[in-house]
């Protein structure tokens, strides 16, 4: 009798342990689905200032890296140039629709003994992995977005007292500096029918000529600025610490400015045809530094999509456990964003930021990991 007993209990101890762990987590999935990549489109913006991803034919690409079906992030190439160099830092990508081109900085190399460092505008075959320099110069800056015009590439080049802005053609022939610009301000360039467009010490201007000479002011107390379809979207900052207001206004100014959004968390916003994708403010703390002073998580995750059309605001994902700090691609399931976890967050107080790439589902609210190795599910 006793060991009959002692059986039942044991079934029983067993049973409340699997009911336990089923009930704790029912929504994780220890499968990964991530058929949800084949659904991202090319982005429609053009953002102010350059970033990490881009897509090219379909394929996701972020840095130097081909991100596959499988959630694998595949290297396009170890080295820019081929040689002995090491690649540094990737500050901008950028595609024409046949090729990917990009800035890389802090490139480190030896020459007659020596350590050099320099940077430069590569272009990358993704047929064949092949890239090839355009130009290169020893500098370490800060770069902007690479903009394309016909045959030509328009970048800038940062020395320690200003930055210009320059072009060359595709196969790397041309090389011209355009400006002859004394400051260190220029933060966004955009070349719109004909006119270039430019943000300098927050205020944003219009001209015709290539050095930017005889040129418009056509707004002020700018932050940031992305074109779509037609219309300039640019935020300012509020009264209230990391709240931004977003406006729009058409391209040819001849409209009044529109107020679409006020209460836009830390600047970070994504357009897509008629649809903003966004994070509120929505500070939480989520740890102590090891000087006691609070961490905050300032969004919660939390993303929101304003309808251009209808003017209504409504909840895309909810309430997981990042913190987004950009927004980089939407479908209808799904986003692609620069994230941290609100446990690696509150370690950054004391070690530094871990920022990572993060796929966030719409319908489950599950977020995936995109690393060096795998896209693997982390959490709800």
């Amino acid at each position: 009798m006793k060991n009959k007993l002692y059986v039942i209990r044991i079934i029983l101890f067993v049973f409340c342990i699997l009911l336990s762990v089923g009930c704790a987590d029912s929504n994780v999935s220890t499968e990964v689905n991530m058929d949800v990549l084949d659904y991202f489109k090319n982005p429609s913006q053009v953002h102010y200032q350059d970033n990490n991803y881009v897509m090219l034919n379909g394929v996701h690409y972020i840095d130097l890296n081909r991100l596959s079906p499988d959630g694998t992030l595949d290297k396009i190439a170890d080295n820019i140039p081929y040689g002995n160099p090491y690649m540094a830092d990737i500050y901008g990508i950028a595609t024409d629709g046949e090729y990917l081109y990009c800035i890389a900085k802090n490139l480190q190399y030896k020459e007659d003994n020596k350590n050099h460092m320099k940077t430069g505008l590569y272009k990358i075959d993704i047929s064949t992995n092949e890239i090839f320099p355009l130009y290169e110069w020893d500098e370490a800056g800060v770069h902007l977005p690479i903009n394309f015009d016909g045959d030509y590439i328009y970048f800038f080049i940062y020395d320690s007292d200003s930055h210009q802005l320059c072009r060359i053609k595709k196969n790397g022939e041309g090389f011209e500096q355009l400006t002859n610009y004394a400051g260190m301000y220029y933060l966004g360039f955009f070349m719109i029918d004909g006119y270039y467009y430019y943000i300098e010490n927050g205020e944003f201007y219009r001209t015709a000529n290539k050095d930017f000479s005889e040129a418009e002011m056509l707004l002020s107390n700018i932050n940031t600025m992305k074109y779509c379809n037609g219309y300039f979207y640019y935020t300012r900052a509020t009264d209230e610490e990391y709240v931004y207001n977003l406006y729009r206004i058409d391209s040819g100014f001849t409209g009044k400015e529109e107020l679409l959004i006020d209460d836009l968390c830390t600047d970070q916003y994504y357009i897509d045809e008629n649809y903003i994708y966004y994070c509120k403010l929505e500070m939480t703390e989520v740890g102590k530094s090891s000087n006691g002073f609070p961490v905050y998580n300032t969004n919660q995750g939390a993303v929101y999509v304003y309808d251009l059309t209808a003017g209504i605001t409504d909840i895309f994902t909810q309430n997981s456990e990042l913190n987004i700090f950009s927004i980089l691609n939407v479908c209808d399931d799904a986003v692609l964003t620069i994230a941290i976890t609100n446990e690696d967050l509150a370690a950054s107080a004391d070690t530094g930021s871990t920022n990572q790439y993060y796929v966030i589902t719409k319908e489950d609210n599950q977020y995936y990991l995109v690393d060096d190795k795998t896209l693997a599910l982390v959490g709800t």
